[in-house]
């Protein structure tokens, strides 16, 4: 579903462009100073952070999240926070006289899940796929146990076909 406010051509990320409930992780490209006109159409300046991942807007960074990028980052020099992860979130906060939505970033870097290890087959060479309900760590886990090799789909049937000839 598209939330009416994507569609404002906003030059800022907002709200909006995070998924409720859920994290969006976004690596900071840098952060500068930048004139920006307010809702009134007063220009401030405000503290402006640009992403890597380029399909992002660059974001406004209030206090809350100044100081939550200082936690998350171990440093409160904004030349030191290019290349460090944030987490982002939405949530309820009491503002211009109303609850809104506003974008929160947590004051801990995130936690990346660990890559998968892969394995390979010991009699072909090839990446070990995962294979029925089993992901590719439990396929090569279970050739080992059964057949003494981590072997892949291909390699096991051949090997389970001789030793059943014998």
């Amino acid at each position: 579903m598209t939330n009416w406010k994507k569609l404002m051509n906003k030059n800022y990320l907002g709200s909006w462009d995070v998924e409720n409930g859920k994290d969006l992780i976004l690596t900071i490209r840098g952060a500068r100073q930048e004139k920006v006109k307010n809702p009134q159409g007063k220009e401030e300046e405000c503290l402006v952070v640009d992403f890597v991942e380029s399909e992002y807007k660059p974001m406004i960074i209030n206090s809350t999240n100044g100081t939550n990028i200082e936690k998350a980052t171990g440093t409160p020099y904004i030349e030191q926070w290019s290349g460090h992860k944030i987490s982002l979130f939405t949530a309820k906060v009491s503002a211009f006289g109303d609850i809104v939505d506003a974008i929160r970033i947590r004051p801990t870097a995130p936690v990346e899940p660990p890559k998968p290890v892969k394995h390979f087959c010991e009699s072909c060479g090839k990446e070990i796929a995962p294979f029925g309900d089993m992901d590719s760590e439990a396929f090569a886990t279970y050739t080992k146990k059964k057949l003494g090799k981590e072997l892949c789909l291909e390699c096991s049937k051949k090997l389970a076909n001789k030793k059943e000839a014998k």
